[in-house]
């Protein structure tokens, strides 16, 4: 969709099937740089959150457990 479209935002799992949400914040980041990428994860760790923010996510957001 990025490809085809523009977007003020993506917001994003990290855990997907077929790509993470880092991947697609990679991707998203090399096709539209100014685009905001927020991940969320029900599996956050301070590592991944860094990782996030420091390679152009806007935010990491931990949702509640289930």
């Amino acid at each position: 969709m990025l490809k085809e479209k523009d977007f003020d935002i993506v917001l994003s799992d990290c855990k997907m099937p077929e790509m993470d949400g880092l991947e697609l914040l990679y991707r998203a980041r090399n096709m539209k740089p100014k685009v905001d990428v927020i991940l969320m994860t029900a599996y956050a760790t301070i590592s991944s959150a860094v990782l996030a923010i420091k390679s152009g996510g806007v935010d990491y957001i931990q949702n509640p457990s289930r």
